[in-house]
């Protein structure tokens, strides 16, 4: 229930991103010009006249944000429930996972990205979000798709 309430979330943060990408690419040489002329004031005002849906961008910001916090705080829960109920199985998995990040050389990033993907279903944080990583490669390969 929990990986498909994240995978739930992390499915609408995509679509958030999504919809930023659509914004920004439309604002593309506006954009550059900012970037372009940033030590110019008087410039930079007037191309941050013309910019466009600024707010929009600004909410859909703040609603990625609010989302991956409710992530958070649902794995949060599920590390606290599991740790009652499994001690000896949660101790054995972050030892797992410390020793791995200290001694694993391996440059391989689907080995990687299982091992996260494992530790993570326990609500462990880590240093890696396999969920996020494989919702944004499905997002990418759908617009190379489309």
């Amino acid at each position: 229930g929990c990986k498909y309430l994240c995978e739930m979330i992390l499915y609408r943060c995509v679509q958030q991103i999504n919809e930023i990408r659509k914004l920004t690419h439309s604002q593309r040489d506006l954009l550059n010009n900012l970037r372009i002329n940033f030590d110019k004031p008087a410039q930079m005002k007037l191309y941050l006249k013309q910019l466009e849906h600024v707010d929009l961008l600004l909410q859909r910001v703040i609603l990625i944000g609010v989302l991956l916090q409710l992530k958070s705080l649902i794995e949060d829960a599920l590390e606290d429930v599991l740790c009652k109920r499994m001690p000896f199985l949660m101790v054995t998995l972050e030892h797992f996972y410390s020793q791995y990040k200290t001694t694993t050389f391996s440059n391989d990033p689907q080995h990687h990205l299982l091992i996260n993907e494992m530790i993570s279903s326990t609500g462990t944080s880590t240093i890696i979000d396999s969920t996020l990583c494989q919702a944004l490669i499905n997002q990418k390969n759908s617009m190379n798709n489309n």
